[in-house]
């Protein structure tokens, strides 16, 4: 706010000042209301926390029981293993955006798999996943461990990513 009154007291300061000089002030505190007004105008007012405005993901399973939790879904399963499907409700599709896997109660994810340009990620020992429109296909082998395991399954459509998080119990 005082830049704009140093540079509208500038503007209006005729003293010492050329016509030249004036007219270039002048053109200076406009194109800077200008710029304020436009800056000013392109916040996003709206109460919407989803990039973009989208509607998180609703997803369904008639195999297995889904849990919602902090913008998140969990899904547990037995050590010895189980096939089911999970649908999107409410988009026509989405896409395997990543898979990270942990292997105990208490360790780090690790990044398994990421964005590639097939509909199916998996691994032979531990899971199968196939996205086919709105519906993913998944596979979960037994559990030989003797520790609980974690899947992060990240879903996207548009600006939307889903995390659903499959917990298997330990054998």
């Amino acid at each position: 706010m005082k830049e704009l009154l140093v540079l509208f007291f500038l503007v209006t300061n005729k003293q010492k000042q050329t016509k030249r000089q004036f007219k270039m002030k002048k053109i200076v505190l406009v194109l800077f209301s200008l710029l304020t007004m436009f800056l000013g105008s392109c916040r996003n007012t709206s109460d919407d926390i989803y990039l973009g405005g989208w509607e998180p993901c609703r997803i369904s399973s008639k195999d297995v029981t889904i849990k919602e939790e902090k913008e998140a879904y969990y899904i547990d399963i037995p050590a010895n293993g189980k096939d089911f499907s999970l649908t999107v409700n409410n988009y026509q599709g989405w896409n395997i955006a990543s898979i990270s896997t942990r292997e105990s109660d208490k360790g780090e994810f690790k990044l398994a798999y990421y964005c590639g340009q097939n509909k199916e990620a998996k691994d032979k020992d531990w899971y199968e996943f196939y996205e086919a429109g709105n519906k993913t296909n998944c596979s979960i082998k037994q559990n030989s461990l003797s520790t609980a395991r974690t899947i992060e399954l990240v879903m996207s459509t548009g600006d939307v990513a889903c995390h659903i998080y499959i917990r298997q119990a330990a054998k």
